[in-house]
């Protein structure tokens, strides 16, 4: 009998083992993740997907990150000439239909784009951090470890961010002061950012601070293992909180980002001239004494 397949689609080129531009990792993780599920579930046999991409824009705006993704994760599932044989030669099934009814054997369930973002997968956080963390390599995972575990973690979105959209370095001053005041200690920090040392400056000159250079998802994952992470903005902040169970800050966060957990972990919205909430203070006072 015929397996059915899926297949997490981040683009029509895909077959082919590359992409022709598309969206950055947080947002790729999404499908990536609902395949997983439907894997899990329904017992598909899981297509590997195709993370590497061509991206020129990264090139003529000179961005630090290139966000290529050559290389970046083991292969999980098929791969190869048979991979591309199943998304030529099968039966093609989206995963809207395939919620609506059986799926012919033999066939590829596609997950593509970012639908619920959150809201489908959350339930599933603790399981889908275990998948996600086989994707390392194993270089990849020891050099996160050797970086040892992080107390505050930082990301700060730049390259591709409008100025606009950017979270103002002077609010991630801020909120690292006040929770160092709640802790009690000078607690230290680790940035991951796709900007460059010049456009860090003001925070990088912040005592106790350091930044991770290990590439964007081994910083991704680093950041997961965080007390406390201070995000931008992004999926890929979102992400690192997702994948580590780490309570999260926000600046502004856009309202398909909320109910990253289902627990009650911290993940709230503070502005620079707000004070931290007593649950957030107790919380760092443990943490960090």
């Amino acid at each position: 009998m015929s397996r059915t397949y899926v297949y997490p689609q981040f683009s029509t080129l895909g077959a082919f083992g590359f992409r022709a531009g598309g969206p950055g990792l947080g947002n790729l993780f999404f499908p990536y993740a609902r395949a997983l599920l439907l894997a899990k579930q329904h017992h598909f046999a899981l297509v590997n997907p195709s993370w590497p991409t061509i991206k020129l824009g990264t090139f003529l705006r000179r961005e630090r990150d290139k966000r290529l993704y050559v290389q970046v994760f083991r292969p999980r599932g098929i791969a190869g000439p048979k991979k591309t044989f199943l998304l030529l030669a099968r039966r093609k099934i989206t995963e809207e239909a395939a919620a609506k009814g059986a799926v012919p054997p033999g066939a590829v369930v596609l997950t593509a784009g970012l639908k619920n973002f959150f809201k489908d997968i959350a339930h599933e956080r603790a399981w889908l951090a275990e998948e996600f963390q086989g994707l390392l390599r194993r270089e990849d995972a020891a050099r996160i470890r050797a970086t040892g575990p992080l107390s505050i973690g930082v990301h700060a979105r730049m390259g591709d961010f409008e100025a606009r959209r950017r979270i103002p370095l002077a609010w991630y001053i801020q909120t690292i002061i006040k929770i160092r005041r709640a802790a009690g200690v000078r607690v230290p920090v680790a940035v991951a950012s796709d900007g460059s040392d010049a456009e860090l400056a003001e925070l990088l000159r912040l005592s106790g601070v350091r930044r991770l250079r290990l590439g964007p998802a081994g910083e991704l994952f680093a950041l997961s293992g965080s007390k406390i992470l201070l995000a931008s903005d992004s999926t890929f902040s979102a992400w690192a909180a997702f994948q580590g169970h780490v309570p999260v800050v926000w600046a502004r966060r856009g309202a398909e980002l909320e109910g990253i957990f289902t627990d009650g972990t911290f993940d709230e919205v503070i502005a620079a001239d707000e004070e931290l909430p007593p649950r957030l203070a107790e919380y760092l006072r443990r943490a960090f004494r």
